[in-house]
């Protein structure tokens, strides 16, 4: 008996030190997650020192690069799907049929956290004043929110996640918005659930995004709202394979992937990249073609990586920036922008009324603000100095209009817009980038809040 239970506690051993055992022969695999892998601790630091958090870097590493890892991911992937019907990661979403949804798009989904007024004008200002810049550059312009796949897709979410806010989701109020500013937006929701393609399928199952052919819908649909000359991309001859693997798959299953259809358009797209790049996830890619339309700056998430060939051979030259915040000001003038687009999930929507381009305020004449009354104290007041710029800071009064525009006068005599902003706390507050060496080193800054309809009225 006493050998039987040895057998038993010396086999459960084994098991439980063959990560550790198998780490120098499988602990370099690649991770399945899209991001670094944790390097190998050090005893010391950069500077020398002693490496306080070297047994949590150790933990860390081990974490990443224990052998037979993705096997192990997988197995027990596979019991919480099959056994209890749930997600491994809680990033995933498991739903019917053997859907993914990512999980971040939730409560997009669910109508949870619907933006205030004030919020909601904070992002659709923010995209007005960077294509107002545009223009003032003789730039084109355009903007698009690429829909989260439970927005288009959800027949096959599970049943206890239910979409009980119709008519708070930040999409559907954002758009009216961007319309009533005059934002030059291009609907991709309503072109990919259109009649032309309700009967097909323009997402990835085991994926995030939108498949190729949902891509070149949306790529389509950018390229007419920037009046850019293009070819009708989903008219070209189609080939299908089964080669496609999820992110979403590969976050669950790392060693079970299951490969799903893909459609590929021929001839292939005719560009090069400038810079050798690892794949269409790199933050900054540059790319050039023949075609005479000359430079793009393209601003982008994930959803844009699968944009990229179709949008890169429509220009001379293309710079695809995952950047945040956007350096407008700086990649304009860089790139010799002549067409500036901007391509945001949706389930970043709130960020849009959160990070504020790094863009020179535009100077506003004391005839449009006409005689108006300035506040001289303003809360939490901060500079922010570099060689090139400075960036200006500030909190707003509470309970200002929800379409406030806001206004600071500098040292008595120039009037710049501000970028409305809403910091993490839920204060509303402004951003103000200005050219240092035009100030001095004894600064006053006076704010004007006036609501956008009024000088629209005016």
């Amino acid at each position: 008996m006493k050998k039987k239970y040895l057998i038993y506690f010396i086999l459960c051993l084994v098991i439980c030190l063959l990560p550790v055992i198998l780490l120098p022969v499988k602990g370099d695999q690649t991770a399945s997650e899209n991001r670094k892998l944790a390097a190998a601790p050090a005893l010391t630091d950069e500077e020398g020192n002693i490496n306080v958090n070297v047994l949590s870097d150790a933990g860390a590493y081990f974490e990443d690069h224990f052998g037979l890892r993705n096997e192990w991911v997988t197995a027990y992937g596979k019991i919480l799907a099959k056994c209890f019907g749930v997600s491994s990661q809680n990033g995933v979403i498991l739903g019917k049929n053997d859907w993914l949804y990512y999980k971040d798009s939730l409560t997009d989904y669910q109508g949870g956290y619907d933006l205030n007024d004030r919020q909601l004008f904070d992002a659709a200002w923010t995209i007005k004043m960077i294509q107002e810049e545009a223009e003032s550059e003789d730039i084109d312009f355009a903007f698009m929110i690429a829909p989260n796949k439970n927005s288009l897709y959800d027949q096959n979410m599970p049943y206890y996640y239910t979409s009980y806010r119709e008519d708070h989701k930040n999409y559907d109020r954002l758009m009216p918005l961007l319309q009533e500013y005059g934002v030059n937006v291009a609907d991709a929701k309503s072109v990919l659930t259109s009649d032309d393609y309700k009967d097909e399928i323009l997402y990835h199952e085991r994926d995030s995004h939108w498949n190729n052919k949902g891509a070149a819908l949306a790529a389509q649909t950018v390229l007419d709202a920037s009046e850019t000359e293009h070819p009708v991309f989903t008219d070209r001859k189609e080939t299908v394979r089964e080669d496609f693997t999820g992110d979403l798959d590969a976050m669950i299953f790392p060693a079970a992937m299951k490969p799903e259809a893909e459609i590929y358009y021929e001839p292939a797209c005719d560009f090069t990249y400038i810079e050798e790049v690892e794949s269409n996830f790199s933050p900054q890619i540059y790319t050039e073609s023949d075609s005479e339309n000359g430079n793009l700056l393209m601003y982008r998430d994930s959803f844009g990586n699968a944009l990229v060939p179709f949008m890169a051979e429509c220009f001379t030259y293309s710079h695809f920036s995952r950047g945040v915040p956007y350096q407008i000001t700086d990649d304009i003038y860089d790139d010799e922008c002549e067409t500036l687009i901007i391509e945001r999930a949706e389930r970043f929507i709130p960020e849009l009324a959160m990070n504020a381009p790094r863009m020179l305020a535009p100077v506003i004449s004391s005839r449009v603000l006409g005689e108006r009354n300035y506040e001289k104290s303003i809360s939490g007041l901060a500079e922010e100095e570099s060689d090139i710029y400075t960036i200006i800071t500030g909190e707003l009064p509470e309970n200002i209009p929800a379409d406030a525009r806001i206004f600071v006068r500098v040292n008595g005599e120039v009037n710049y817009e501000a970028f409305p902003v809403t910091n993490e706390s839920g204060q509303e507050s402004f951003s103000l980038m200005l050219i240092t060496e035009l100030l001095s080193g004894n600064n006053t800054y006076e704010l004007c809040l006036v609501p956008a309809s009024e000088l629209a009225a005016e």
